[in-house]
């Protein structure tokens, strides 16, 4: 049954898989450091490698899906809550005996900051945490630095501790001159800290410092205390993105466009944890605009949904016109409560927006997640579903020709592979010129297209074989048309990657020990360039070879 399942649609990304039967039930849910190799291992091995309970999971899987996360603690986090959620069949054979802990501050008059096994009895909880260490590690550093009281009953007098600046002392108030109130105010920081407050910056700072001086002083020890506390506090903030205890609900809505379509990817969150999500993908009318999309989608998404407390979109996702409107409009729904429309500038909820548009992308970038991260890369407005790439080619003054070939989610469309030769010749060689014509032609042809039965239809991306001087060649050709569309150029020698208006190229070719990494999307761009090279070397020297040059007419021609 999972032979049919394609795995080259999985993303090298963190995240939780989730198993489906041929009846759509969970039956599995994962966590992976990389998705698509991890997956890929339950259908690579020689089924005998298996042991009987995996291979009878795998006999079952009839469809796989997944949610990105940007760590491997998330992806943890996630994995739990969705086990405790759907209980899988095989997780509970796997794996039943996993369970994480939580920080709880206690109700007692004198409260302390202990690990809880279960949200069981009085008190506040956070979490839940995977790493032991580093939760254990989090409750040092708290009631270290806020100096709370670890002992289980409270004392006469002051202990150890105090005299070792790790507690207040409220046990000896008028010893330690240490108010009630006053150790309720440090109690108060911890609980701030942990739900994410102004506390982090500073907390992080302070251990900063410390560890630059202890190392500086040569004292290594106390530098690497204060290097692994401040690695558990990262942890921790990493926890607080994916599982924050909250009184409200949210709803977060990625969304991630391709010309006329667009993808939209919901959290839904219940009390600061992933409860689920939601896939759509929606076609924008013939005549209407994206944002006029995204507000009538928000309004049907909860023609028959209760809205949460909370409902985080992006800036972009409504005009600032609507945006009052469709809030009250929500308000509207008599839910009891004021639902908030929020566009977050930072902190979690930002991430939160962040990684539901990264799942959104990634669902509307099909077999191709190379493309996000070249969209990502090159700060693209859209995905480059199709890219077109040019080359130059002559010999001396003579047989000046130019190529385009053309390829769709990362593969070649040689369809659309166009040759050309150069009308501009006056007896001398200039590749400037060259480029400039063959862009121009391209693109007038695009734009006579425009409200035709089949209009042509333009690249998301461009890409000049060249340095400074093509590129900047091809951007007066699009001026003169007065047509926009992304473009770079992608230089030989140094692999240096140009942007218009930007003096300084990117830079691909990294050394490192001797040897260069390049990265998989810069890799695509090499081989779409090697490519168009390829075509464009082959059609010189079929003309050479025929000495035929002369005898083609100056059209297009076409590649088949």
């Amino acid at each position: 049954m999972a032979q049919n399942i394609d795995l080259e649609n999985l993303p090298n990304k963190p995240g939780c898989y989730l198993y489906f039967n041929s009846d759509k039930q969970i039956i599995y849910v994962g966590k992976a450091k990389n998705l698509k190799k991890r997956v890929s291992n339950y259908f690579l091995k020689d089924a005998s490698d298996h042991d009987v309970k995996t291979a009878a999971l795998v006999s079952h899987i009839a469809k796989i899906d997944y949610i990105i996360t940007d760590t491997e603690v998330e992806a943890l986090l996630l994995e739990s809550r969705l086990i405790k959620q759907y209980k899988p069949k095989y997780n509970i054979d796997l794996k039943e005996n996993e369970r994480y802990a939580y920080i709880k501050i206690t109700n007692e008059e004198v409260p302390r900051l202990i690990t809880a096994r279960s949200k069981e009895g009085k008190g506040q909880f956070f979490g839940p945490f995977v790493d032991g260490y580093s939760r254990a590690l989090t409750v040092k550093v708290l009631n270290e630095t806020f100096q709370l009281r670890t002992c289980k009953t409270l004392p006469n007098k002051v202990c150890l501790n105090y005299h070792l600046g790790l507690c207040s002392g409220p046990c000896q108030p008028e010893l330690t001159k240490v108010s009630n109130s006053q150790y309720l105010e440090q109690v108060d920081r911890a609980k701030k800290f942990l739900r994410g407050g102004n506390g982090v910056v500073t907390l992080k700072d302070s251990l900063a410092a410390e560890m630059k001086k202890f190392a500086g002083s040569q004292q290594f020890e106390l530098a690497k205390l204060r290097r692994d506390q401040l690695r558990a506090l990262d942890i921790l903030s990493d926890r607080q993105k994916v599982d924050t205890l909250k009184e409200f609900d949210q709803d977060v809505f990625g969304y991630s466009t391709d010309g006329n379509v667009v993808s939209y990817f919901i959290f839904n969150i219940v009390r600061g944890t992933i409860n689920k999500k939601d896939e759509f993908t929606v076609t924008i009318p013939q005549h209407g605009s994206l944002q006029r999309t995204n507000e009538e989608f928000l309004m049907q998404y909860y023609t028959d949904r209760v809205p949460p407390k909370e409902i985080i979109i992006s800036s972009d996702f409504v005009s600032d016109e609507e945006f009052p409107i469709i809030s009250l409009a929500l308000c509207a729904k008599e839910v009891g409560y004021t639902v908030v429309l929020l566009v977050p500038q930072q902190g979690d909820k930002k991430k939160l927006l962040e990684l539901a548009t990264t799942n959104a992308d990634y669902a509307l970038a099909g077999e191709s997640p190379v493309l996000i991260k070249l969209k990502d890369r090159l700060k693209l407005p859209t995905i480059p579903y199709d890219i077109e790439c040019y080359d130059i080619s002559n010999l001396g003054n003579d047989y000046i020709v130019a190529a385009k070939v053309h390829f769709t989610n990362a593969v070649a469309n040689k369809e659309q592979y166009r040759r050309f030769r150069i009308k501009w010749n006056n007896g001398q060689q200039n590749d400037f010129a060259a480029m400039y014509e063959v862009i121009k032609r391209r693109f007038y042809r695009i734009k006579m297209s425009e409200g035709t039965a089949n209009p042509e239809k333009m690249p998301d991306l461009v890409v000049i074989d060249g340095g400074k001087g093509q590129l900047h060649a091809a951007l007066d050709a699009l001026r003169e048309l007065e047509m926009r569309v992304p473009i770079i150029s992608l230089a030989k020698r140094e692999e240096e990657i140009y942007f218009p208006g930007l003096s300084k190229p990117l830079k691909t070719n990294i050394k490192s020990n001797g040897s260069a990494t390049r990265d998989e999307d810069i890799r695509l761009l090499q081989r779409i360039r090697d490519e168009t090279h390829r075509f464009v070397i082959s059609y010189h020297r079929h003309l050479r070879d025929t000495k035929s040059f002369t005898d083609l007419d100056a059209k297009e021609v076409d590649f088949s």
